[in-house]
C-alpha cells in the first residue's frame, strides 16, 4: 500500500510538475514584494556596563551571591530585564518617557497594543561578562532612540529604587523599634522611682530583703530595657549607613557606556529576514504538496498495474509499453502516406495482405486483359503469401498512369516491400494484369 501511495505521489508529483512548484514561485516572489513594499525600522542600540563588585561592595559586604552555576553579571541583569517587561507597570514607565505617551489616552484598546508593540520592539543581548547591549526598533528614528534611553534609565532607576525602598523600610522599622523600645525603658524607670518613692530606704540599718529584691528586680527591667533600646538604635544606624551605601553602590554598578543615538538609516535583522524566508517559503511548499496530495486523491484512473491489483483485486495480464519517440514518428509518417493513397478515387483493401490494383475503364469492365494475366497472377501470389508470412495488411493504390503507372506495394513490418513493387509501363499491360486480379479475387470470394 506504501508503494501504491509513492507512486500515486510521484505520478501527480511529475504529471503537473511545474504547475505545482509554481507556488513557490509565487511565495518567492510575493516575498520580494513584501521586502520591498514593508518598509525596514529603525534600531537604535546602547550599551550598559555592569559591575557586581565594586570597591564600597567589597568593604561593606553589600553583594549578590549566586549559588549554583555561575551566572555572569551580564546574563543576570538580562534575565532580569527580560523578566521586567512582562509587567504592565515597567512598560509604561519606559513609554512614558517617549513620544508614544499620547496613545496611552486614547482607551483601554489603545494601551494594550501600545504596551504589546513596545515590548515586542525591545531585545536584549549580554556582550561578554559585564556589557549588555539594548536594542530597540521602531518606524521612526526618533522614538527607536528614545526606547532605548528610557530602558536603561528606567532599569537603573528600578535597581535604585528596589534596593533604596528596602532600606527605607528596615530603617522605618528599627525605628519604630527605637520608639517603643524608648517608651519601654520610660516605663521601667518610672516604676522604679514610684517604688523607690513609696518606699524610701530606712534612717538606720538596711531594708528588709523584700524591698531590696523589688528593688533589684526593678533595676533589672531598667537595664534590659537600655540594652534592647541601645540594640534598635544599633541596628538603625546600620540601615542608614546601608542604606546610603546601596545608593551609591547603584551608582556605581551600573552605568552607560554608549549612549543609545538616533539612527540614520532603516536595517533589518538577519534573523528577521531568515524568518521572512522561512514563512513564505513553508507557505508555498504547503500549498505544494497540498495540490500534489489533491491531485493523487481526486485521479481514479488506473496508472500502474498495481491499481489494477488494489483497485479491483484482478490480476494483470498484460500491459501496453510506451512507444519510443522514433517509432512514432515513423509510424506517423507511414500512417500519412496510406491515409493520401485511400483519398484516391480507386482503391480497395483486403485482408490477410492480398494486393491488386483497383480495376479501372472499360478493361475492368469486359474482363479484358488476357495477354498479361498469368505473369499478374504470380505476382499477386507471391505478394499475397510474402505478406501473410508477415502477419500484417498491405494496401494497393492506382496511382496516375501518366506518373509512375500501377504500383503493387507489399508492405512488410512497417516498411515497402520493392521486390514486390512492379511497374507496368503500357497500358495493355496494365489492364492486363488488373483484369486477372479481378478474376482472381473473384475466384477466392467465391470459394469463401
Amino acid at each position: 500500500m506504501i508503494r501504491l501511495i509513492l507512486l500515486r505521489l510521484l505520478e501527480s508529483y511529475y504529471r503537473h510538475r511545474w504547475l505545482y512548484l509554481s507556488p513557490i514561485a509565487f511565495m518567492a516572489l510575493a516575498m520580494v514584494g513584501y521586502l520591498v513594499i514593508v518598509p525596514a525600522p529603525y534600531v537604535a542600540q546602547g550599551t550598559l556596563y555592569v559591575q557586581k563588585e565594586t570597591l564600597l561592595s567589597t568593604l561593606t559586604s553589600v553583594r549578590t551571591n549566586v549559588f549554583g552555576r555561575y551566572v555572569t553579571p551580564a546574563e543576570e541583569t538580562v534575565g532580569e530585564l527580560y523578566q521586567l517587561m512582562n509587567s504592565d507597570g515597567f512598560m509604561r514607565a519606559i513609554v512614558q518617557q517617549t513620544e508614544l505617551e499620547p496613545l496611552m489616552n486614547e482607551g483601554p484598546k489603545a494601551v494594550e497594543q501600545t504596551l504589546d508593540k513596545v515590548r515586542d520592539s525591545i531585545w536584549f543581548r549580554s556582550l561578554g561578562n559585564n556589557l549588555v547591549e539594548v536594542n530597540t526598533e521602531a518606524e521612526s528614528p526618533q522614538v527607536a532612540a528614545q526606547l532605548a534611553t528610557s530602558t536603561i534609565e528606567t532599569y537603573t532607576r528600578w535597581k535604585t529604587n528596589i534596593s533604596r525602598d528596602e532600606g527605607v523600610a528596615a530603617q522605618q522599622f528599627f525605628q519604630g523599634l527605637v520608639t517603643t523600645y524608648r517608651d519601654a525603658l520610660d516605663t521601667e524607670r518610672q516604676r522604679l522611682t514610684d517604688y523607690l518613692v513609696a518606699h524610701p530606704e530606712p534612717v538606720r540599718g538596711d531594708r528588709p530583703p523584700v524591698e531590696a529584691a523589688e528593688i533589684s528586680k526593678l533595676e533589672a527591667a531598667v537595664d534590659l530595657a537600655k540594652e534592647r533600646l541601645r540594640d534598635a538604635e544599633d541596628k538603625e544606624e546600620e540601615t542608614q549607613l546601608a542604606l546610603a551605601q546601596t545608593e551609591s553602590n547603584m551608582r556605581q554598578s551600573y552605568f552607560v557606556v554608549d549612549a543609545p543615538t538616533i539612527p540614520l538609516e532603516p536595517t533589518r535583522s538577519k534573523t528577521e529576514l531568515a524568518l521572512v524566508l522561512v514563512v513564505f517559503l513553508m507557505v508555498g511548499g504547503v500549498f505544494s504538496v497540498a495540490g500534489v496530495v489533491g491531485g493523487a486523491v481526486l485521479d481514479r484512473s488506473f496508472r500502474f498495474p498495481i491499481d489494477v491489483k488494489h483497485g479491483l483485486n484482478l490480476p494483470v495480464l498484460a500491459t501496453i509499453p510506451e512507444a519510443e519517440a522514433a517509432s512514432l514518428q515513423g509510424t506517423a509518417a507511414f500512417s500519412t502516406r496510406n491515409a493520401d493513397s485511400y483519398s484516391q478515387p480507386s482503391r480497395a483493401l483486403f485482408p490477410l495482405s492480398t494486393t491488386a490494383a483497383a480495376p479501372t475503364g472499360a478493361a475492368a469492365a469486359n474482363g479484358n486483359g488476357s495477354n498479361g494475366a498469368n505473369g499478374a497472377t504470380k505476382r499477386t501470389r507471391e505478394g499475397a503469401e510474402s505478406n501473410i508470412e508477415g502477419n500484417h495488411y498491405s494496401t494497393s493504390q492506382h496511382s496516375d498512369p501518366q506518373q509512375n503507372g500501377t504500383q503493387i506495394n507489399g508492405v512488410h513490418n512497417g516498411r515497402p516491400n520493392e521486390q514486390q513493387s512492379t511497374n507496368l509501363n503500357s497500358s495493355d499491360e496494365q489492364a492486363a494484369a488488373t483484369g486477372q486480379a479481378g478474376s482472381r479475387l473473384k475466384q477466392l470470394f467465391g470459394q469463401k
